[in-house]
């Protein structure tokens, strides 16, 4: 059976004998973080074995318990998929597998594996959830049936899926065989499939995309399954949402929420979008359906100037959050990211190994075809300082820039506010948050106060800040 998604975890194997295959690697991370790469075997005895298993317990902290995608490299960086060899195992929930007997020249080269951890940072973790028992054919845990069946303690659109034992033993660690283990299918372990002909009791919970820091779209019903089926990819209303969607939900044209329709969809996230092919389903068509789309917004704040730290000369460009937070807040709610010249990051067919305002921006050469990553841009999503429990002072403007820059020190105007500010916030005199000028501040916090100095500005010039700290009522 194919499952669905960009998160989708590849098929396991349901049968007693493996398959050999050929490789359709799973590229993208959403929702999640690549692991660095693992490489626990060499191809010395029998092949080289990487299975999951192995892994998670192998690797420690290095490792999580459900990953929901794997990529595989040579040691020297060649994807798996070119280098011609015959693959015993490459899914997820099993790992990779290449047997030394299944090659022409009977050896195996030595490859290294990583895998995509999923996290719930735009969203929740719903209670861990469970619908059935394997005194039947098995354990069959699907989303359909868990959105219907939890009600309020569901969502139609969940991103990521975790699955443990009653007692809490990830499933991936168990050495049974599932037959459906993603967000968008559920999870199934069938009681044939298991050497013992016994599946385990499991759990699931699933995270729940919200529209955090942001506001959705309306509905977009861009295709109709007329002919192959219907597709309704991201890019092609790239220019009626924003550059970077956190979340996508889909529905049929009569709200009807897609995962609950029990069709099989090949693509459902919001870097890509929704497809839904005729070809993968048993009456061979497909329903009609609309998608929308989470969009950040920064109406709690400012966004910041465009930052380009980085150029794609060396491994990859590495825009990381922390290399400029000294220019910016410490908690940005929101990030984009851009080519220099202004195309959406998410537009441009690259693989990307990092995108969040905690971590930052990151395209890794290795991870494209062309082993070349275009040179991108980013910027932030800075919250206005709040002062609900208490009262802003009138603003501040003690210096000028005329020196060696602008330093507005809290302790020099102390006796005018209060003791303890637990806020500051600066802007230009003419009211540009300071945080949207794109200058460096060498301090920014309500106890030191704020500081722009001359020499960490690449003109070697300050404007000139004001600053009002919030006092406890």
């Amino acid at each position: 059976m194919k499952l669905a998604g960009l998160l989708v975890v590849y098929t396991a194997i349901i049968c007693q004998t493996h398959l050999l295959r050929s490789v359709t690697a799973v590229t993208g991370c959403y929702n999640g973080y690549w692991t660095e790469w693992l490489d626990r075997d060499n191809p010395s005895g029998t092949g080289d074995w990487e299975p999951t298993s192995l892994a998670i317990s192998y690797f420690g902290d290095e490792m999580c318990s459900d990953p929901s995608a794997i990529q595989a490299q040579t040691l020297d960086g060649t994807p798996a998929s070119n280098t011609g060899e015959v693959f015993f195992m490459y899914s997820v929930s099993e790992g990779f597998a290449c047997r030394n007997i299944d090659q022409p020249d009977n050896i195996c080269l030595d490859y290294k594996v990583r895998y995509c951890c999923p996290v719930c940072n735009d969203g929740y973790w719903t209670e861990w959830l469970d619908r059935d028992n394997p005194s039947g054919t098995g354990d069959w845990e699907p989303t359909s049936l868990a959105i219907s069946y939890f009600g309020d303690a569901m969502c139609s659109d969940p991103s990521a899926i975790q699955v443990q034992t009653l007692g809490g033993i990830p499933a991936l660690t168990t050495g049974e065989r599932f037959s459906q283990y993603s967000p968008t299918m559920g999870f199934v372990c069938k009681n044939r499939v298991q050497p013992d002909n016994s599946c385990l009791d499991y759990k699931v919970r699933y995270c729940c995309p919200e529209c955090n820091y942001g506001k959705w779209t309306g509905w977009f019903d861009r295709d109709n399954p007329s002919g192959t089926g219907d597709w309704e990819h991201t890019v092609h209303v790239q220019n009626r949402i924003c550059s970077a969607p956190s979340a996508i939900q889909v529905q049929t044209l009569g709200g009807i929420p897609a995962l609950t329709t029990g069709e099989i969809f090949s693509e459902y996230s919001p870097d890509v979008g929704f497809v839904c092919k005729m070809a993968d389903q048993p009456d061979n068509t497909c329903l009609d359906y609309k998608t929308r789309y989470c969009c950040p917004e920064c109406g709690d704040g400012d966004w910041t100037e465009w930052f380009d730290r980085d150029d794609p000369s060396g491994t990859g460009d590495w825009e990381h959050t922390v290399h400029v937070q000294h220019n910016i807040c410490p908690a940005p709610s929101a990030i984009e990211a851009q080519t220099l010249d202004g195309i959406p990051a998410l537009t441009t067919g690259e693989v990307i190994a990092e995108y969040s305002p905690d971590v930052g921006f990151v395209c890794k050469m290795a991870d494209q075809p062309d082993n070349t990553c275009l040179d991108y841009k980013t910027r932030y999503c800075c919250p206005v300082p709040q002062c609900d429990n208490g009262y802003w002072t009138e603003w501040f403007d003690r210096d000028d820039p005329s020196g060696s820059g602008d330093w507005e020190i809290t302790a020099l105007i102390q006796h005018r506010i209060c003791s303890a500010p637990s806020a500051i916030e600066a802007q230009t005199l003419g009211g540009t948050p300071a945080l949207a000028t794109g200058e460096i501040f060498s301090s920014y916090s309500p106890s030191a106060g704020f500081v722009c100095r001359k020499v960490d500005q690449p003109d070697n010039t300050c404007l000139d800040y004001k600053t009002r700290y919030c006092c406890p009522a």
